[in-house]
C-alpha cells in the first residue's frame, strides 16, 4: 500500500467520522435532547465546578502514569517515571482526537515505549529487543485488565448499592440488577486474568517449551522459530507467560496497581458527577459509577471524532436505563467531552515539549 493511499484513507477515515459526529448530534438537537444553554450556563456560573473537573482529569492522568510505571518496573522493563508519564499523556491526547480513541492511544503509548526500550533495555542477561518489547506489550495488556476490571467491579457494586436503596424508578427498573451481575462477573474475571496462579502459568510454560518455542533465539532449533505470523505469535505467547508466571510467584505484586486502578476508577466517574453539577443538573454518584463500565465503550469504538456525538448517544441511552433524563445526560456528556479534550490535548502538548528531542529519537528509530 502505497503512502500516498495511506494518506488518503486516513483523511476519508477522518471526514466520515467528522459527519457521524455532526449528524448525531443534530439528531439529538432535532429530538430536543442537547442543550448547549446548560453548557453556556456552567461555563459563566459554575467554574468552580468545571475548575474541580480539570482537577479530577489531571489526577487520573497522572495515576495512570503511576501505575504504568510501578508495572514497567516489576516486569523488569527500564523506564524513568517521566517517560511512563509522557508516553501516557502523549497516546491519551493523540488517542482522544482520533477515532477509536482508547485503542488508538494504547498503540501510540506502546510505540512510544518500545522506541524507548532499545537504548534503556540493552540486549544481554537473557533478554533480546524483541523480549524487551514483549513484556511492554504485557505491561499495556495488565495496565488495562487492571484499569477496566477494577471499573466494572466497582460499577457492580454500585449498581447493587442502588438495589437496596430506596427509590421505586431504581428498584422497578430490571436494568440494574443486568448492570450489577454483568458487571460483577467481567470485573471478577478480567481481574483473574493477571492473577492466575503459578502452577497455571507452568503448565502454560511446559506446554511451550514442549513445542519448541523459545523466547530469545529465533531461527535456531524447532520448526516453531522460522518466521511467519504463527511461529512469531507462539514465540510473543510464550514471553508473555513466562514473563506473567514470574511476577505471580509475588503474592503482592499486583496490590498497589490495583489500589491506584481503584483509585482512578473512582476519579474518573468523579469529572462526570462535577460536569452535572456544573450545568446545575446533579445525578447521583452511585449512578454514575454503575453506568461508568457500560458507558466505556463509547470511547473504545469510533462513534465519532473526539468524542462527540457517539459517545453522548451511548451514555445516554445507558443512564436512561438507571432513571436519568436524556437532556441531562448529553449536556452533562457533552461538557466532560470538552473538559478532558482541553485537558488531555494540554497535557499532551507539555509533555511533548518537555521530551522534543527524545521523541525526535524514537520517531527516527521506528
Amino acid at each position: 500500500m502505497t503512502r500516498s493511499l495511506v494518506k488518503t484513507r486516513a483523511v476519508v477515515r477522518l471526514l466520515a467520522t467528522c459527519l457521524l459526529s455532526a449528524g448525531i448530534l443534530w439528531q439529538l438537537a432535532r429530538y430536543d435532547l442537547l442543550d448547549l444553554a446548560l453548557i453556556k450556563s456552567a461555563f459563566l456560573h459554575n467554574k468552580v465546578w468545571i475548575g474541580m473537573s480539570v482537577c479530577t482529569v489531571g489526577i487520573s492522568s497522572f495515576l495512570a502514569g503511576i501505575r504504568f510505571h510501578r508495572l514497567l518496573a516489576l516486569f523488569s522493563v527500564q523506564a524513568s517515571f517521566k517517560d511512563a508519564l509522557i508516553s501516557g499523556l502523549l497516546s491519551q491526547a493523540l488517542g482522544q482526537w482520533m477515532p477509536g480513541s482508547m485503542a488508538v492511544g494504547e498503540v501510540l503509548r506502546f510505540g512510544l515505549m518500545t522506541g524507548l526500550a532499545p537504548r534503556r533495555n540493552p540486549v544481554g542477561h537473557g533478554l533480546s529487543i524483541t523480549g524487551v518489547k514483549s513484556r511492554i506489550g504485557m505491561v499495556s495488556l495488565i495496565d488495562r485488565f487492571l484499569g477496566f476490571g477494577a471499573m466494572l467491579s466497582l460499577g457492580g457494586l454500585a449498581a447493587l448499592a442502588l438495589l437496596v436503596q430506596d427509590g421505586e424508578s431504581v428498584r422497578a427498573s430490571p436494568a440494574v440488577p443486568l448492570l450489577s451481575a454483568i458487571s460483577l462477573a467481567l470485573g471478577a474475571a478480567i481481574l483473574t486474568m493477571p492473577l492466575l496462579s503459578g502452577s497455571v502459568m507452568r503448565r502454560l510454560l511446559a506446554f511451550f517449551r514442549k513445542a519448541g518455542v523459545e523466547e530469545t533465539t529465533p531461527g535456531a532449533g524447532s520448526s516453531l522459530q522460522r518466521k511467519g505470523i504463527i511461529p512469531r505469535t507462539m514465540r510473543w505467547l510464550r514471553m508473555m507467560v513466562e514473563t506473567l508466571g514470574t511476577n505471580t510467584t509475588r503474592r503482592n505484586w499486583v496490590v498497589i496497581p490495583l489500589l491506584i486502578s481503584a483509585g482512578i476508577a473512582i476519579v474518573n466517574p468523579l469529572s462526570f458527577y462535577l460536569s452535572a453539577l456544573a450545568i446545575g443538573r446533579p445525578i447521583p454518584f452511585p449512578i454514575i459509577l454503575a453506568a461508568a463500565p457500560f458507558t466505556y465503550i463509547a470511547v473504545l469504538l469510533p462513534l465519532g471524532f473526539a468524542g462527540y456525538g457517539g459517545q453522548q448517544l451511548v451514555v445516554a441511552g445507558v443512564f436512561a436505563l438507571l432513571g436519568v433524563s436524556p437532556e441531562t445526560v448529553v449536556a452533562t456528556s457533552l461538557l466532560q467531552t470538552t473538559i478532558v479534550l482541553a485537558v488531555q490535548t494540554f497535557l499532551g502538548g507539555a509533555g511533548a515539549v518537555l521530551s522534543l528531542d527524545r521523541l525526535r529519537a524514537i520517531l527516527k528509530s521506528l
